[in-house]
């Protein structure tokens, strides 16, 4: 009997590619895009998460309850919510849930709810109770999550790749380089 491993191997896409080319990466905000309101495809939903995906690390700033919250977000993340992924998607929450936890089981992307600390003060009314300012019981709840971090970990597979690429670029012009430079007194002796 065979057994299955429980955690899939990491899908690497030079494996399954022959070869890469440019694009850039603001090709879903041509018009033609967004004419059709069809939904959002899984391969359309991948396009959309690499198109927003940070080329270096940045700090972001947002605005909540008039406070300015910054957000470290490094290479290869995106910073989004789901209410913002249904929204452009045109799909339902369930559907963004399964499909992200789809990429993430295979290992391709990674998931973080960012939470914050800031506070919201609520009114509760009883029915019952007179509309004055004594009666009025304040709660004070947080909002539980910002946003998603979305971490596209086979770009950096790739940036790894190229980086290594690069290095070994460097290192055969050196070799080659030191192999090149005949010796002194060889070059001497042949003068004479």
């Amino acid at each position: 009997m065979k057994i299955l491993s429980k955690k899939p191997e990491q899908v690497k896409p030079e494996k399954k590619s022959k070869g890469f080319f440019l694009v850039p990466r603001d090709v879903s905000r041509l018009p033609f895009f967004n004419e059709d309101e069809k939904k959002y495809t899984r391969y359309r939903a991948l396009l959309y998460l690499i198109d927003h995906a940070i080329f270096k690390t940045q700090i972001i700033e947002l605005e909540r309850q008039g406070r300015k919250i910054k957000i470290k977000v490094n290479r290869n993340e995106v910073f989004t919510s789901r209410l913002t992924l249904e929204k452009h998607w045109k799909r339902s929450l369930w559907w963004i849930d399964r499909f992200l936890s789809e990429l993430e089981e295979k290992k391709l992307i990674k998931t973080l709810v960012v939470k914050t600390a800031l506070k919201t003060e609520k009114t509760d009314n009883a029915s019952s109770q007179r509309k004055t300012e004594k009666n009025r019981q304040r709660k004070i709840r947080k909002i539980a999550q910002l946003g998603i971090r979305v971490k596209l970990l086979f770009l950096d597979d790739l940036d790894e790749d190229l980086r290594r690429l690069r290095i070994n670029r460097i290192l055969e012009k050196t070799d080659n380089a030191k192999n090149e430079k005949p010796d002194n007194k060889a070059r001497h002796i042949l003068i004479m």
